[in-house]
């Protein structure tokens, strides 16, 4: 019954609400904001409401409460615009040691950049420099504010439910949640953000084609999609798929709400294409293969479990 601003997250939106159905859990979660603007900035042109009141709005039609922190399941943290641009650097300095601090409490946390394009990719940058950030539930800064929180709530208010059903999350269970969160950092960052889209619509315009027309024949199709990979793997800027593989690799993940936590053993990521030849959508695999060591108890002491069989 409610209208977004944003319509990209909607489906999204709906599995979200049939699983707080099926779970029958009420989770209830705390707002965070660096930037001093959440109630009177859109934080985008195609925005309808104030990003307080948009991310209000979005929990209000999944009748999930907003409550304060020592009361939350998990929290929502949000980045908005600065209230002045000389501040940019004293919010993403908050918002990278404020999620340092939940991470290492073990504080299920989503995070939401509303404004990418006043901050220039400096959080991200910064995120896969200094932030474990396999710990997050969710992140997304795509297109719209609207579009960043559904799809942001959508898959770590999902994740949230599912571990809370449970002693321990499936292996399975964790790799499906490893490769939507690799893919919210791949697109919104590595490509939208931090440079890919760029280097590719330069590669488009060099060679006169199109950035929104089909293909022409199966040998532009065979070019385009390899010179793609070459671009993303390859070129040097802001934040690469090189610089988010690295900053998860050998890193923990939420296995249970209890402290238990799994590890990244690889990660990679093949297949890139166009298939819509439109700079805007691209696609890959994503392949993630789970170490069989586990961590517990890592908010206070840590215990490390590592199986060992031993020789005749």
């Amino acid at each position: 019954g409610l209208i977004y601003s944003g319509t990209d997250e909607l489906g999204m939106m709906a599995v979200l609400s049939l699983m707080i159905d099926h779970y029958g859990y009420d989770v209830k979660v705390a707002a965070v904001y660096f930037g001093e603007t959440e109630g009177t900035s859109a934080g985008s042109a195609y925005d309808m409401e104030t990003v307080k009141v948009n991310l209000e709005q979005h929990l209000a039609s999944l009748n999930v409460p907003v409550v304060e922190q020592e009361e939350a399941d998990m929290e929502i943290v949000v980045l908005t615009t600065p209230a002045q641009n000389i501040l940019n650097s004293k919010y993403i300095n908050r918002t990278i040691d404020y999620l340092n601090s939940n991470i290492a409490k073990g504080i299920p946390t989503i995070l939401i950049n509303s404004a990418p394009s006043v901050y220039s990719g400096s959080l991200e940058y910064r995120m896969m420099r200094e932030c474990e950030t396999s710990m997050l539930l969710s992140y997304s800064s795509w297109n719209t504010v609207g579009n960043s929180v559904g799809l942001a709530l959508g898959n770590g208010i999902s994740r949230y439910l599912y571990l809370h059903s449970r002693d321990n999350s499936s292996n399975k269970a964790d790799i499906a949640f490893l490769k939507g969160l690799i893919f919210s950092y791949a697109k919104d960052i590595s490509y939208q953000k931090g440079g890919g889209k760029e280097l590719f619509n330069k590669y488009l315009a060099a060679k006169s084609w199109s950035a929104s027309n089909f293909y022409q024949s199966d040998s532009q199709v065979a070019e385009v999609n390899s010179e793609l990979e070459k671009l993303l793997k390859t070129s040097d800027y802001n934040v690469t798929v090189g610089d988010i593989i690295d900053n998860m690799t050998g890193h923990r993940y939420f296995k249970s709400l209890e402290g238990q936590s799994g590890i990244i053993r690889k990660i990679n990521i093949s297949n890139y294409s166009a298939p819509f030849f439109r700079t805007f959508e691209i696609r890959f695999d994503i392949d993630v293969r789970l170490s069989d060591a586990t961590m517990s108890d890592f908010r206070d002491s840590m215990t490390v479990s590592m199986p060992y069989q031993p020789q005749e």
